[in-house]
């Protein structure tokens, strides 16, 4: 009991008895090292935890675990247990697009967020590799979840560690890093980080990371209008490699990032062939974030054919989906309504719906959002024949960032 309990110290957000069991007390069976928890529970030492998928969990008080975090240095026992951890988690977050295709998987993962914090930490120092691995294996988790701040940090410490390793997975965190960048308006740095990045693809890249590459570079070159065309041929490919060696929560990214580039380049064939391939993946169909973004990118099609009411249908999907939380998700998905709303007439519906969410997205701390909503508020003055307001939002734009080469 009282190795186990030092062992113990070195999880950041409680633990199961799985984890336990690899962390510190490998020799044992698992219902043994339950019954040694339990004990220590039994003791006032561990208490119960809220497990999400049914099972048990436990965390360390935290008096306690200060303790044995300092007898656990006085054995000399501390690397060993935090390396064990580290590969743990290592472990775990291999299995984060797994997750990410369960509807509680997410929480799951932010359940272990300060475990995964630490296994970073420590990678940092032991293992530089293993610490690109796990940001590049969780850099799906943070945008989907609209992680950006902590998928940006972690992603930096990456990079900072100096890890060598597979040139393709490190340029796969070089451009996961850089679309964070673009999300906290970091526009230099997320252009040079996709130069590098692609730099560093050659022949003999692995499938999988080549792929993680090539979509997010694809997103920072849409987003910032940098090479448009570019992107998309980068996000077409990004879905050949993930047909083929990917698993489908990979290829259903892949393909809802090239629905996305082909609505911005008005490549209406090849945004309905990439949703039509989405919608067929039943295990990824139904992930709300992936799904949201698909809806959006099908709405700007049919704003772009002239179809206001069948774009109203797919914005509506997405808002409902997003369950009215002020996300960067919702606020793109209302503003492709409001640009519905215009094209239908009803602009001064849409003028009211669009000052309503600029509003909220301000109050939200959600700056991120506002180009959009200003794009689809332009659209509406347009329509309502106010050139002077359109006129004064595109250079507003144009003024903010490179974001909209439609300003």
């Amino acid at each position: 009991e009282r190795a186990l309990l030092r062992a113990l110290s070195v999880f950041g957000a409680g633990f199961t008895a799985e984890a336990a069991r690899a962390v510190g007390a490998t020799d044992l069976g698992e219902d043994r090292v339950r019954g040694l928890v339990a004990s220590l529970a039994a003791k006032g030492l561990v208490a119960p935890a809220p497990a999400l998928d049914g099972g048990e969990r436990w965390t360390l008080l935290q008096t306690v675990a200060e303790h044995a975090a300092r007898e656990l240095a006085a054995e000399r026992e501390e690397d060993a247990a935090r390396d064990r951890h580290l590969r743990w988690f290592e472990a775990f977050a291999a299995r984060a697009d797994d997750f990410l295709l369960d509807a509680e998987g997410p929480r799951l993962i932010a359940a272990e967020a300060a475990n995964l914090r630490r296994a970073l930490e420590r990678a940092i120092r032991v293992d530089p590799a293993a610490t690109v691995g796990i940001a590049v294996a969780l850099s799906r988790y943070w945008v989907l979840g609209e992680h950006f701040h902590e998928g940006r940090a972690a992603c930096a410490a990456a990079l900072a560690a100096g890890a060598g390793g597979e040139s393709a997975r490190r340029a796969a965190l070089l451009a996961a890093a850089a679309v964070f960048a673009v999300l906290d308006e970091d526009y230099a740095a997320a252009l040079a980080g996709v130069d590098t990045a692609l730099a560093l693809l050659g022949e003999g890249s692995g499938a999988e990371d080549e792929a993680a590459c090539l979509l997010f570079a694809s997103a920072v070159m849409i987003q910032t209008g940098t090479d448009p065309d570019e992107g998309l041929r980068h996000a077409e490919r990004a879905v050949e490699l993930e047909r083929g060696a990917g698993g489908p929560l990979g290829l259903a990214y892949a393909l809802v990032n090239l629905a996305i580039a082909a609505a911005l380049r008005e490549r209406l064939d090849r945004l309905e062939a990439a949703y039509r391939e989405f919608i067929a993946i039943r295990t990824a169909r139904d992930h709300p974030r992936l799904r949201a973004w698909a809806e959006q990118a099908a709405a700007w099609a049919e704003v772009s054919v002239g179809s206001p009411r069948r774009a109203l249908e797919h914005t509506g999907r997405a808002i409902a989906l997003e369950r009215g939380e002020p996300t960067m998700t919702y606020f793109q998905a209302v503003g492709f309504r409001v640009q519905a709303l215009a094209r239908l007439g009803d602009v001064d519906r849409a003028r009211r719906e669009g000052a309503g969410a600029m509003r909220r997205a301000a109050e939200s701390g959600a700056p991120q959002a506002i180009p959009a909503i200003k794009v689809a508020m332009m659209v509406a003055d347009l329509q309502a024949g106010d050139l002077d307001a359109a006129e004064d939002r595109a250079r507003s734009l144009l003024e903010m960032t490179p974001l909209h080469p439609r300003a």
